[in-house]
């Protein structure tokens, strides 16, 4: 087992070096006065286990965010005093799950670090960050070294689920509460930690996530489960409600969904056994009306397959492209651009829907040279669309009727709109 204390500070490294050779005797324990980037580097290059950290100077957050990921992505963990004051460059170390923050307890089961937000948990019997920090350093070396075939981030989840606040789950002001070396030493059968949440994205009834995969030695892969109730810590989600089960580090859901919806981050093992759902996971998405999922994309699709159904027609072969809702930049005449007249949510996706369907108004713009092109080009789209029906999956698109046709010229450019009406039904 190898720890490197990263300082600023030789007097205040020794101490700590002391208190982590206290809690891991066999340990190789070196200092280097420096900060947190280069020290991560060293390590690396040097085959050092885990990097005890008690600094909390304020250094750029992107130090910190870069040295967590970094020493993450080549297994060497970081345990890092939370930080002492509330700064955003001092706190970074909590807002990142790759990195083990540490705080200090008041001696009587509660959590004593003046900056609170994000902790991973707390050192009761220590009265300051520092040497708690190196405390936790020792703690894990320790548990590493009794279980050889357990990684760092196999022996931080011995420390959280054996804190004081863990059945009842992590809480913003504690984290998952005081531990409990003793028992964490003695621990046998790990649980499992969630995901580190990176970032989540709502875009029209899209909701993209973006994780850390877990680095236990038990973790399988990632599983996203949505709840319409906000679930609690023991809820177990089943197969219908996990949206995603997989390796990547990425994932869009896209359903037409509309109210408060739970998205939560778990991990899975190979037996099907799921992680806590803690509160900090939990991701509540109110998608009104017009967030829903844009099934238009699907319409666009449909009219796309039958612009390139073999063998080719007259549109086809005369177009530089059909493209839906804009066209690229510098694209070339002849070219068409198709979009719905009424942007507005789609109801007849809904359960819903009357049986006999819904009715909407689709656009097709014909941009060319001259207005002559353009009434070509015009009879070529009517031979396509004019009354088309077109399959969609679980749904059919009937009486494509063109409603009307204008030509008009915006400074050199011809264009001519045709707009039919497109009416949804149920198969």
């Amino acid at each position: 087992m190898k720890i490197l204390v990263s300082d600023g500070d030789q007097d205040h490294a020794n101490s700590m070096k002391t208190i982590i050779e206290s809690e891991c005797p066999t340990a190789t324990v070196t200092i280097r006065l420096e900060n947190l980037s280069s020290s991560v580097t060293w390590a690396i290059e040097n085959g050092y286990d885990i990097i005890s950290r008690s600094m909390t100077w304020l250094v750029p957050d992107y130090i910190n965010r870069d040295s967590g990921d970094t020493a993450w992505a080549s297994g060497v963990g970081i345990v890092h005093a939370h930080g002492s004051q509330s700064h955003v460059e001092s706190s970074e170390p909590s807002s990142l799950d790759v990195i083990c923050t540490v705080g200090y307890g008041d001696g009587s089961g509660n959590n004593d670090s003046s900056y609170s937000g994000g902790l991973d948990f707390f050192v009761d019997e220590d009265s300051s960050q520092s040497a708690a920090t190196a405390r936790v350093a020792g703690i894990i070396g320790q548990i590493m070294v009794d279980n050889p075939t357990w990684n760092f981030h196999d022996a931080r989840q011995a420390l959280r689920q054996t804190a004081s606040f863990y059945d009842t789950g992590w809480v913003l002001d504690g984290g998952y509460g005081a531990i409990d070396k003793v028992a964490a030493k003695a621990v046998t059968s790990l649980g499992l930690s969630s995901p580190t949440k990176t970032s989540y994205s709502n875009t029209t009834g899209s909701v993209t996530f973006t994780w850390t995969k877990q680095r236990q030695t038990i973790y399988d892969n990632t599983a996203i489960a949505v709840f319409e109730d906000e679930p609690s810590l023991d809820t177990t989600p089943t197969t219908e409600q996990e949206v995603y089960s997989g390796d990547n580090e990425t994932y869009t859901y896209n359903h037409a969904i509309t109210g408060t919806y739970y998205f939560t981050y778990l991990t899975k093992d190979a037996s099907g056994n799921y992680s806590p759902i803690e509160s900090f996971d939990k991701v509540s998405l109110t998608l009104t009306d017009t967030e829903r999922y844009d099934y238009y994309t699907e319409v666009a699709t449909s009219i796309k397959e039958a612009f390139d159904l073999y063998p080719h027609n007259n549109l086809y072969n005369s177009m530089q492209g059909l493209y839906y809702r804009e066209a690229p930049q510098n694209t070339d005449f002849p070219y068409v651009v198709h979009f719905p007249v009424a942007d507005k949510p789609m109801y007849w996706m809904d359960t819903t829907t009357p049986d006999e369907g819904e009715e909407f108004l689709w656009q097709f713009n014909i941009f060319a040279e001259n207005a002559i092109n353009c009434n070509t080009y015009e009879s070529y789209l009517r031979d396509v669309y004019d009354w088309a029906e077109l399959s969609m999956t679980n749904y059919t698109t009937m009486e494509m009727r063109r409603e009307s046709s204008i030509q008009f010229k915006i400074d050199d450019v011809w264009q001519t709109s045709v707009t039919y009406r497109i009416k949804i039904q149920k198969t």
